[in-house]
């Protein structure tokens, strides 16, 4: 080893970081070191996970024997991504008005929200939406041939060919795509080697052959609206029970549960009881929930997702590996986020805490800040996170060290006005920073997290106007839906849907109450769910413990979300309650008939199982244009829907 580089390895804030390259893009899983004095790099620190496939090492032919190992010299351009954004962060060349980002891979939507925008109507970009017709009659297919006549013809070939031609005792007709042409070198086992040509050809449809296919195509805007099957289930559900009879069969049900609970009393005070005792802070949030209740109408629907209502009980992480959970979509590897180990936070925590301490101290205190710290402790506001249990504190530096150790790392809190509340002044809305100092580079998830967006809200819509559109069309007011599995649901229009007014459509949004609030934060890691703010008076450093989930966690976005489907699920499926979510925004569209039991029903259930809902969303009335996700959908015209026609 150089001297020199000794020298630098001992000087005093010098560290090594290891990784293996393959999880930064290489092929091979190459162990890479890098040494730094910038505490930024530590996050590149990942041990292979094994979720790709690597090439293999040794002798291999690319226009010459080389080694793998010379392929492996040149670092990847994700590598270099990484490393310079890291190197710029650090240095302040990041000149953004809000704190520095988390650098993590690209996402695009997955092909299942694509589909949903064409069906509405809305063409995506790309080809990854397959054509109506696709572009050639079979799959592309490759012919491989090691005869130098035939290799030959192939390099005089255009990409399309003019005449009809033979290769290897394959007949290619006129107008065929040569799409691909490649040559590699095949070593046989004696050791020698020869050219491979391999085209990559496919064939076109002929113009009658087009013609019968464009014929038979059909239409985005004709195809069924793109919805999950226990939401089409309970809309046939409403149509075919008419208003009466729904809230009549719903209603009984919903008393069946209550009576549930009630059994479950006993066991749900032990429950809360208990957590008071072992798990004080996951107790001060979920203690107007009904856990027991939770769990034993998610294991009667015999929900895919049960651990979520273990974590309701023993709170969800903030970092490291992330559940895969069957319900959300699964990331394409390149689309992973991989984080670090979570120890490097405490390995790193009394160095990262006094880069914070000196930060927040010199914190400029204005009228934004004065709010924030309002609406953290407020000590006249009986609505402030602490007052609410929410979060514990103030606590000194020295305090949180006899609570935590001295490993502890926070993140800084800040806050972003949002508009005014209904007495017309300024609202803020406090955001933990858990990127700044690392918490959320060491998070680890492999799924991506499936909401209900404006496009789902859209299919929900257009479903029930298909349906209505049916009946309303056929003599006997039939009206039919095929499920994902190929089943078929028919149903006959209840009469009390049949007049104009009665099934004419409206909607609503449901916001849960602090919806993030409501879940609490795993005990074992509150060392690492902390978040410190200046006192605006004193001037101090203050810490307060999070005792529910933070807004600015990435980790608090899956665990929310997994509880968040889990209420849907239980709504739709066991109370057959038309509705979709996204994060904390429960949508819910209904022909004006049934619109308020609907509605009435979800606020019940809900209230069963101890979940809050937004004051000022509870007072919105339900009508034919209204506002979801900030978009305002307009149901006027819904039911009067009519297919263009396109012969």
């Amino acid at each position: 080893m150089l001297p020199e580089y000794q020298l630098l390895a001992k000087k005093e804030g010098v560290t090594k970081v290891n990784f293996h390259a393959c999880m930064w893009g290489a092929r091979r899983p190459k162990m890479t070191s890098f040494l730094t004095n910038m505490l930024s790099m530590h996050s590149l620190a990942r041990s292979c996970d094994g979720s790709h496939a690597h090439l293999p090492w040794g002798l291999r032919w690319k226009d010459g024997w080389s080694f793998a190992t010379a392929e492996e010299c040149e670092y990847p351009k994700q590598l270099c991504q990484a490393v310079a954004s890291r190197a710029a962060e650090s240095a302040g060349a990041r000149k953004t008005d809000g704190p520095p980002r988390r650098c993590k891979p690209k996402t695009r939507p997955s092909v299942h929200t694509l589909e949903q925008r064409t069906v509405v109507g809305r063409q995506p970009k790309g080809r990854r939406i397959p054509p109506a017709i696709p572009e050639y009659r079979s799959d592309p297919f490759v012919l491989r041939t090691t005869d130098p006549y035939e290799a030959h013809k192939v390099e005089s070939w255009p990409s399309r060919l003019e005449s009809a031609q033979t290769f290897n005792g394959h007949q290619l007709p006129k107008g065929t795509k040569i799409i691909h042409k490649r040559t590699t070198q095949m070593v046989d086992g004696d050791g020698c080697a020869s050219k491979v040509t391999e085209p990559t050809v496919g064939l076109h449809w002929t113009p009658k052959e087009f013609t019968a296919k464009a014929q038979e195509a059909v239409h985005p805007l004709e195809k069924p609206a793109d919805i999950p099957d226990d939401l089409r289930k309970a809309v046939v559900d409403v149509l075919s029970l008419g208003p009466s009879a729904w809230k009549t069969v719903m209603g009984a049900l919903l008393q069946t549960w209550a009576g549930e609970k009630e059994t479950l009393a006993a066991s749900e005070r032990d429950l809360h009881e208990n957590l008071a005792s072992v798990f004080p802070s996951v107790e001060k949030v979920v203690k107007g929930k009904q856990l027991r209740l939770f769990k034993r109408m998610l294991a009667h629907l015999r929900y895919q997702d049960m651990k979520v209502a273990d974590l309701m009980v023993s709170g969800f992480p903030v970092v490291g590996l992330l559940d895969e959970v069957l319900l959300f979509e699964k990331k394409p590897a390149e689309e992973a986020t991989i984080g670090a180990d979570p120890a490097w936070l405490t390995h790193m925590a009394k160095t990262l805490r006094a880069l914070l301490v000196d930060q927040v101290k010199n914190a400029v205190v204005d009228d934004t800040h004065r709010r924030l710290y309002d609406k953290t402790n407020g000590a006249q506001n009986s609505e402030s996170e602490v007052a609410r249990q929410w979060a514990d504190g103030p606590f000194s530096e020295l305090e949180m060290i006899r609570r935590h150790g001295p490993l502890f790392l926070p993140c800084r809190r800040f806050g972003v006005q949002q508009g005014t509340d209904k007495h017309g002044n300024p609202k803020v809305r406090p955001i933990d920073d858990f990127s700044e100092y690392f918490h959320n580079s060491c998070v680890t998830s492999y799924d991506k997290v499936t909401v209900a967006s404006v496009d789902a809200i859209a299919n929900f819509a257009k479903l029930w106007t298909q349906l209505i559109h049916q009946a309303k069309h056929d003599e006997d007011w039939r009206f039919s839906v095929v499920l994902s599995t190929g089943e078929e649901l028919r149903g006959v229009l209840h009469p009390g849907f049949r007049e104009e007014e009665s099934h004419r459509l409206v909607g609503k949004c449901l916001d849960l109450e602090s919806a993030y609030r409501q879940l609490a934060v795993r005990p074992s890691q509150r060392h690492l769910a902390i978040f410190s703010l200046k006192n605006p008076v004193s001037g101090q450093v203050e810490f307060f413990e999070c005792n529910a989930l933070p807004f600015g966690a990435s980790a608090a976005v899956h665990g929310f979300n997994r509880a968040a489907m889990a209420l849907e699920k239980i709504m739709m499926s066991m109370f057959g309650i038309p509705c979709t979510h996204y994060f904390d925004d429960f949508s819910f569209i209904a022909p004006a008939a049934v619109a308020e039991p609907v509605l009435e029903l979800a606020q019940e259930v809900l209230d069963l199982l101890g979940w809050e809902v937004k004051g000022e969303t509870k007072d919105v009335p339900l009508d034919v244009c209204f506002t979801a996700l900030g978009v305002s959908f307009d149901l006027w015209h819904a039911t009067d829907y009519r297919l263009p026609s396109w012969s």
